[in-house]
């Protein structure tokens, strides 16, 4: 038992790599829906580059937890056998996929659109649900009851759809990319959707703490602040669905290529939607902190 706070780490890897690679949902919208011009498409594939530093982040994070960092590759020993070792090989071959498509982006080696463009990026929007319903599968383990519940990959994967839909629609607005008007309503459905997928879920794991108990007491008194934390959540991926929304401007008036603006488009605004993006990772990265404090072992 303990605050959370202990698996920091953890917390922050478990934040930003399900945020990181849900982001590619909305790249792959961008190049597929919205049809990029070939300068827009090298804005795009220059921005990759943001999910790709999170993505690094969320690996660096991993990396300083183990007990001894220099043995980390001995991680994959267990796979087939360890949840854990199963959860970082799904994020890392995810993360050489994506790495293999963003330098090609930048050498000019893929289509301003269609091909093998398209393809990859189906490949990695289907795989980045992959990697949420990894990093939550990792913590399926029998013997913590507070952790073993498939909510908890539920809410994994909410949380991976709203921070993946703040984060990419960041990675529009900086490449400043001329979009379909629908695109920041399909934006705000999928944070919208996420939050409520990941609420549902923590409400219904919260309600069930006080069945859960070892000699200490029961787990409803692990982490005290749990509504609030999960109430805290709730406030952060609203907000980032609003801004996600409202964070939309004219093609024309954001000097987009003539012809786009006069097809009616729209680029997101870069202070909404990185603000969405912030506001979406601080409140996940909350509730992973009350996730790690509702530890209870059976034995103890």
């Amino acid at each position: 038992m303990g605050t959370g706070f202990s698996e920091a780490p953890l917390a922050l890897f478990t934040t930003l790599a399900p945020m990181a690679a849900a982001s590619f949902i909305v790249i792959a919208y961008a190049f597929i829906a919205g049809k990029p011009t070939a300068e827009e498409a090298r804005r795009l594939d220059r921005w990759t580059a943001l999910p790709a530093v999170v993505m690094l982040l969320a690996m660096v994070a991993a990396f300083l937890h183990l007990a001894n960092p220099l043995a980390a590759f001995e991680v994959f020993a267990g796979v087939g056998r360890s949840p854990l070792s199963n959860e970082l090989l799904v994020v890392v071959l995810f993360s050489v996929v994506a790495l293999a498509y963003w330098l090609c982006g930048l050498a000019g080696k893929l289509p301003t659109s269609g091909g093998v463009r398209t393809g990859l990026l189906v490949v990695l929007a289907v795989g980045s649900l992959a990697v949420a319903a990894a990093c939550g599968m990792a913590y399926l383990i029998p013997t913590v009851p507070t952790w073993n519940n498939p909510l908890g990959v539920v809410a994994m994967l909410g949380y991976a759809l709203t921070g993946g839909a703040a984060l990419g629609s960041a990675v529009c607005a900086m490449a400043r990319v001329a979009l379909p008007t629908q695109a920041p309503l399909c934006g705000a459905v999928l944070a919208g959707v996420g939050a409520v997928l990941a609420l549902a879920a923590l409400g219904a794991q919260a309600a069930g703490l006080d069945a859960v108990a070892n000699i200490w007491g029961a787990a409803s008194g692990l982490v005290p602040d749990l509504g609030l934390m999960v109430g805290a959540f709730g406030l952060c991926a609203a907000a980032a669905v609003v801004m996600i929304f409202l964070g939309k401007r004219s093609a024309g008036a954001a000097g987009a290529e003539g012809a786009q603006a006069a097809a009616g488009r729209i680029v997101v605004a870069p202070v909404f939607a990185v603000g969405a993006a912030v506001l979406a990772a601080a409140g996940i990265f909350i509730v992973r902190i009350a996730f790690y404090g509702l530890y209870m072992g059976i034995a103890l």
